[in-house]
């Protein structure tokens, strides 16, 4: 008889924002999350602002976090490339995440403007999920004028509990 994966109580959440705006969006994604789920599971979370991972100890302890978590959300402008020393700290946590379930999200605040940046910023974030097997989910636009593009990959993964009931619960508030 097959052995079923054992049922995890906790998921975490690891944030990683790039100004006051950013983290403000993330928070409140953050938070209808743990509403959502808080009835299946006991949700933590993490937020660290871009900077603050440039400075060597608070990066490694956040890219021990980000190794660890069911969920990375990355939120930035998107008007601008991800700066290098994200990009260092993405590559840092990516390596663990190809053995197991994840997800990351990337909430990008651009104009008509810059929505060319954004898609690249997206594009990126998107190859880098793949490269680690998780999950994608991506909601870019002008945050002020309500005009979102929505994209969304999943790997196949063996389906359980803890991973389908977080993907739908996600879905469903990104699309809110």
């Amino acid at each position: 008889m097959p052995c079923s994966p054992a049922r995890r109580d906790t998921f975490s959440i690891v944030t990683a924002y790039e100004d006051f705006a950013a983290g403000l969006r993330a928070k409140e994604l953050v938070a209808r999350l743990t509403a959502e789920l808080k009835s299946g599971f006991k949700v933590t979370s993490e937020f660290w602002r871009f900077d603050f991972l440039e400075v060597p100890p608070l990066g490694e302890y956040a890219m021990v976090d980000a190794a660890r978590a069911d969920l990375i959300i990355i939120s930035c402008r998107g008007d601008e490339p991800l700066p290098a020393h994200m990009k260092t700290w993405i590559t840092s946590w990516l390596p663990a995440k190809t053995r197991g379930l994840a997800a990351l999200v990337a909430l990008l605040h651009h104009g008509e403007a810059a929505e060319e940046q954004g898609q690249r910023s997206c594009s990126y974030l998107r190859n880098t999920a793949t490269k680690g097997r998780m999950d994608f989910f991506c909601k870019a636009g002008d945050w002020q004028r309500e005009r979102f593009q929505y994209a969304i990959y999943t790997q196949e993964h063996e389906s359980n509990t803890h991973s389908a009931g977080a993907e739908s619960t996600l879905q469903r508030e990104l699309v809110s």
